[in-house]
C-alpha cells in the first residue's frame, strides 16, 4: 500500500497496488471487505497476508502505517524501511516529483464518510 501524502505515483511494477494516506489507514484497514472492494476495486487484504506491504516517500509514514496494521491484526504486514527514496536509489530509478501543487483526492468515492 503506498501511503501518499503528495499525489507522486512510483507504481511502475507494482500491480496490486492500493493508494491510501497513513491517517486513514485505520479506518480502511476496518471496513468489510464489500465497501474494501467498492472503494479500491480490489480485494481486501486478509489478516494473514504476508504481502501487505506499506511504503512511502521516506520510512516515517510506513512505519507508523505498519504499526496500526498490526494493532488491527495483520500481523504478518511489513514495511519498505527505506521508503520509496531509498528504493529510487539503490535501483537507479528517477525520484520525480509532482507537477501539482494543489491537493488531489485520490479516491473517486466518498471515503471521507468512514473518517472520524
Amino acid at each position: 500500500m503506498h501511503l501518499p501524502n503528495k499525489p507522486y505515483f512510483p507504481s511502475l511494477f507494482l500491480t496490486r497496488l492500493v493508494f491510501i494516506p497513513v491517517c486513514k489507514i485505520k479506518v480502511a484497514l476496518q471496513l468489510s471487505q464489500e465497501d474494501w472492494i467498492r472503494e479500491f476495486n480490489i480485494e481486501k487484504p486478509d489478516l494473514q497476508d504476508r504481502n501487505l506491504v506499506f511504503y512511502a516517500r521516506g520510512p516515517n509514514a510506513s512505519s507508523t502505517a505498519v504499526e496500526i496494521a498490526h494493532r488491527l491484526g495483520y500481523k504478518r504486514s511489513r514495511h519498505y524501511t527505506g521508503g520509496w527514496e531509498d528504493y529510487c536509489q539503490k535501483t537507479g530509478l528517477p525520484l520525480k516529483k509532482s507537477q501539482d501543487k494543489g491537493f488531489v483526492n485520490y479516491y473517486p468515492n466518498n471515503f471521507d464518510q468512514y473518517f472520524l
